[in-house]
């Protein structure tokens, strides 16, 4: 009877008839470390705050935003993150590469304080040969899972609380010590800001320009046709790991459009099925799957569900004809490319068709393999009322953008 009871409890709560319980995970720091830790903000010379998906899960972005333009100090978003956490719309918005990734901003130079909330801060799962985190950085890291502190790297002060909560009380804090030491330097940090965006900026539209009407397609230029078509309010969800790097860069994320991945784990052909799933759930709002055409070839029964339930989600498949993750191991000598190649890193002979697959499952499908065909193409796509692939030929890419 016992479990026959607590299946009808379920069912009157789906139908309605009873509400949901819901457990707020809410964590409160150590309010005498909180306070170190507002006073180790507010004395750096060049702080950088390393947001992880824990600030999005834990709906702690706002508060997040606010803190940053107190302090005024660039945010980051540590690499192999699920949810994003900062708006990359924001000016003090910034990138790092996933492969080899880099603390030093441009004109920022290397902070002299780390300020990590909600997320692992970082781990090298490749050989570089500097360390992220330099010995004399000082280290800040709040985070609900102590197991997380100081795994990788030491760090000055660990806490022990969840985004939302430390952040609200930081944001109660800081004021009482920035007003002490913080203002001429947040003066000084805001100048620096704007000219580190003006050249990242700067740099970023002359690679754009130089691969703007390249074939293979350059990934930027399709991205940013992306950007350009796709709703305001659309829910990105990634499986192109060897593209993130320039969709981050190319494609405008604000409060309203969601990003979505996968972490660490390292495993394929999860994509297509989360996409799926994102968009059952949101049927009001506009899902789009970005997937490598590795990673599409791990789930692409995926399709068949896509038919058979006629859901409306856009794929689009990166397609370097390439397992890009594992031949991008083999960078270097021309012959370590090709033993790549021979090891089964390119997907060639045949080449994979991904929209002709699509057809073959009743789906609308569309191969693009010149720069002006992406833009026509995309709205057709958009335009379906139910699944659209679209197969998109880019080059194979090596750029840290």
């Amino acid at each position: 009877m016992g479990r026959l009871a607590g299946l009808d409890q379920m069912v009157q709560q789906i139908t309605g008839n009873v509400p949901f319980r819901h457990t707020l995970p809410r964590m409160a720091g150590d309010p005498d470390a909180l306070k170190d830790a507002a006073k180790l903000l507010a004395q750096a010379k060049r702080p950088l705050i390393v947001a992880g998906s824990g600030v999005a899960k834990a709906g702690a972005i706002d508060e997040l935003v606010k803190l940053a333009e107190a302090v005024a100090a660039p945010v980051v978003m540590e690499p192999r993150y699920s949810f994003l956490s900062f708006p990359t719309t924001h000016p003090y918005s910034f990138q790092i590469a996933e492969r080899q990734p880099a603390f030093n901003l441009p004109v920022w130079g290397e902070p002299d304080l780390i300020f990590a909330i909600g997320c692992r801060l970082i781990r090298e799962y490749r050989y570089i040969p500097e360390p992220v985190i330099k010995p004399e950085t000082r280290c800040v890291h709040i985070e609900e899972d102590p197991w997380e502190i100081g795994k990788v790297f030491p760090v000055d002060l660990g806490i022990v609380a969840d985004p939302k909560s430390a952040l609200r009380s930081l944001l109660e804090i800081f004021p009482m010590f920035s007003e002490q030491s913080n203002g001429s330097r947040k003066t000084e940090r805001i100048e620096y800001l704007q000219k580190a965006k003006a050249q990242t900026k700067a740099e970023l539209e002359s690679r754009i320009k130089a691969g703007w009407d390249a074939t293979p397609i350059d990934a930027a230029r399709l991205i940013r046709t992306m950007d350009k078509l796709i709703d305001q309010d659309a829910l990105i969800v990634n499986e192109s790991p060897t593209s993130k790097d320039i969709l981050m860069s190319n494609f405008q994320f604000t409060s309203a459009r969601s990003y979505f991945s996968n972490s660490s784990a390292g495993h394929l052909g999860w994509g297509l099925g989360a996409a799926i799933g994102a968009a059952l759930a949101s049927p009001k709002r506009r899902v789009v799957a970005c997937l490598g055409d590795g990673s599409a070839m791990f789930g692409i029964q995926g399709l068949w569900t896509l038919a058979k339930y006629r859901v409306p989600l856009l794929v689009i498949v990166f397609n370097n004809r390439a397992y890009m993750a594992v031949k991008n191991q083999f960078r270097g000598p021309e012959e370590r490319i090709r033993i790549a190649a021979e090891m089964g890193a390119e997907l060639v002979g045949p080449e994979i068709n991904f929209s002709r697959l699509a057809e073959t499952f009743g789906i609308f499908g569309q191969r693009v393999e010149q720069p002006e065909a992406i833009e026509p193409a995309l709205k057709r796509a958009l335009e379906q009322s139910g699944p659209a692939v679209l197969d998109v030929v880019i080059n194979q890419n090596t750029r840290k953008d």
